[in-house]
């Protein structure tokens, strides 16, 4: 009889397979190596108060007159809104609504430079706006005549 060591069972292709199948090891790290040309200028610094009087006849350019400069025409500060005022809250919107918003945003990256117009910046107006036209007393007496919402969820009051 022959060798079981020798005898081709399957055992020793499958282990053939098997080791051959094994991936190779990943390559080396790829080193960088150090700059060739490496930076020989000094930090930069600020302008301080003294030298930002100082004339700039040193940088051989004399400034431009200020009737050859084109009349820049300046974007009005937007109003300071202070963030810490802001907090985040939920609001439900129907597709009308929303449709408005869509239509407030894409206006607003219409204008070249693009501005942007969040939704949260039209309920902010809005609400300032109705706070300025309206009392609390009001609002609420102008709710309670709507009619009511069939598809509202929540608890139904006895």
């Amino acid at each position: 009889m022959t060798d079981p060591a020798l005898s081709s069972d399957g055992l020793a292709s499958l282990q053939a397979r098997r080791t051959a199948a094994k991936k190779p090891p990943p390559p080396a790290q790829r080193r960088i190596p150090p700059s060739q040309n490496p930076t020989t200028l000094p930090p930069y610094r600020g302008p301080s108060s003294t030298e930002s009087q100082a004339a700039p006849a040193s940088l051989d350019q004399q400034p431009a007159p200020e009737s050859a400069s084109a009349p820049v025409r300046e974007m009005p500060a937007p109003p300071e809104v202070p963030k810490a005022a802001l907090r985040k809250v939920g609001v439900y919107l129907d597709e009308s609504h929303e449709d408005f918003l869509e239509g407030v945003r894409v206006a607003g990256n219409a204008l070249r430079p693009r501005v942007t117009l969040s939704g949260s910046a039209v309920l902010r107006l809005a609400m300032e706006r109705l706070m300025a036209d309206m009392s609390i007393e009001q609002v609420r007496d102008a709710l309670l005549d709507r009619p009511a919402d069939p598809t509202a969820v929540g608890r139904r009051r006895r």
